[in-house]
């Protein structure tokens, strides 16, 4: 006998059609999918690859660190980075991230 919570999907992705779109309605309000063969023009989804392909070969992409229950310092899994105007911070799960400048961010194509 199957138990109701192996019925649960771990991950669900565009493809999933209308449970998709519901979640993104009901959890994600203003979040905008666009698949990638509906991005004008084509080459916006080869520029974004290269833009972030640059960033991570120039060394912008970074772990943080984090204390798990304020005893044992450890690195996340990911590597992350913010691009924008100086000044700009991001917190996510109690997480402080400072922004690198656009202005300073000069990565030669």
């Amino acid at each position: 006998m199957m138990s109701q919570s192996s019925n649960v999907k771990n991950f669900v992705s565009s493809e999933d059609g209308e449970e998709f779109k519901e979640l993104v309605k009901k959890h994600y309000k203003g979040f905008v999918h666009v698949p990638a063969r509906e991005l004008t023009p084509p080459s916006f989804y080869n520029d974004a690859k290269k833009a972030f392909e640059r960033l991570r070969d120039a060394n912008y992409y970074h772990y943080d660190v984090v204390m798990a229950g304020g005893k044992h310092c450890s690195r996340t899994f990911v590597k992350r980075t913010l691009v924008g105007c100086p000044g700009i911070t991001y917190k996510y799960l109690s997480l402080r991230t400072r922004c690198n400048s656009h202005d300073e961010v000069n990565l030669q194509y």
